[in-house]
């Protein structure tokens, strides 16, 4: 009986300290953000922009006529821009179902040095050109 209670015990301190290492993290605010995206100066029809937050998940948004509009993680944000196509499938593919295939440069989205400072308070209208 002594051995169950101890067991017992243990596991609700385990549980009540957690067990997130340095990884877990409390969630930040989040505020609405909008703004526009352009690619070689003409508005991008359809794409997705990111919103990210070293750490935490990012904010996907979708872009529509060159605009946006969402939620994103107050502070230092890094930019990724993504606009999808169909590709061709993968020969390993037996149905032969096409990929999506990024159209903008990968300086705009996996090697992206865009930012935005996302505040509190106030708009948060951010635009961005890819060429």
């Amino acid at each position: 009986m002594m051995r169950l209670l101890n067991l017992f015990c243990f596991l609700v301190i385990g549980l009540t300290l957690g067990c997130g290492g340095s990884n877990s993290r409390i969630s930040i605010e989040e505020t609405p953000v909008k703004g526009s995206v352009t690619v070689d100066g003409k508005a991008l029809a359809e794409g997705e922009i990111y919103f990210i937050v070293s750490g935490y998940a990012p904010n996907i948004i979708p872009i529509a006529n060159g605009e946006y509009a969402g939620k994103a993680k107050v502070g230092s944000n890094r930019i990724e821009i993504r606009s999808w196509k169909e590709g061709p499938p993968l020969s390993t593919d037996t149905t032969k179902q096409p990929t999506k295939v990024n159209t903008i440069p990968s300086d705009y989205n996996d090697s992206s040095k865009l930012t935005a400072e996302v505040q509190s308070k106030g708009e948060n209208n951010f635009k961005f050109n890819a060429p």
